[in-house]
């Protein structure tokens, strides 16, 4: 069971989080028992692929399109979606970390100060500013995600990744383009 999930996301790339979550689990367990096993599947898991980084990174890097639509909630005022969209661009950009330090990603963002202190490349006071994040009123936690997703963009770029055009795709600014339906006047 375990050789045929390690073939799979090893081998054929499959990008299943649930399966990645197993294959951190394997890698930061300590074993009971089975100590021989689990040496040759942390063998076999070791280091993550690169195609697989590669696969996976673009998903977890497109955090541009939360932008608008995070400042948009913002200025409306819709705390819920905004707090929503700020914990996904967070949940994203732990992933994006992960996969930049060659860290099979968990599923669930449980125990990240521990995550944090494994990954050697992160931005500093990461586990601070995502409680920020999470803690501040929606305005200031828009402003440091966004400084927090450009110090993602700034290691990646320095691990030899191609971000230009994310990067000038996230830092242009839009408005929504879109306009409320309404009643034409002649069938109110």
């Amino acid at each position: 069971m375990k050789e045929t999930m390690i073939r799979q996301v090893v081998e054929e790339l499959d990008t299943d989080r649930a399966k990645m979550t197993l294959l951190h689990s394997l890698l930061h367990a300590i074993p009971l028992k089975g100590t021989d096993v689990v040496r040759i599947w942390r063998e076999q898991l070791e280091p993550m692929p690169q195609a697989l980084i590669e696969k996976m990174l673009p998903d977890y890097l497109h955090v541009w399109a939360y932008q608008v639509v995070q400042k948009l909630a913002v200025e409306r005022n819709d705390l819920l979606f905004s707090r929503q969209l700020l914990a996904q661009t967070c949940e994203k950009l732990v992933v994006a970390l992960c996969l930049l330090n060659r860290e099979y990603p968990p599923f669930r963002m449980k125990h990240l100060e521990k995550l944090a202190t494994a990954l050697e490349h992160k931005p500093a006071n990461f586990v601070k500013r995502i409680d920020e994040i999470c803690n501040r009123p929606v305005q200031e936690a828009l402003v440091i995600s966004k400084s927090l997703v450009e110090e993602c963009f700034d290691i990646a770029e320095q691990l030899g990744y191609e971000l230009s055009a994310a990067r000038t795709h996230y830092q242009t600014v839009r408005r929504a383009t879109f306009e409320p339906i309404r009643l034409k006047e002649n069938d109110l």
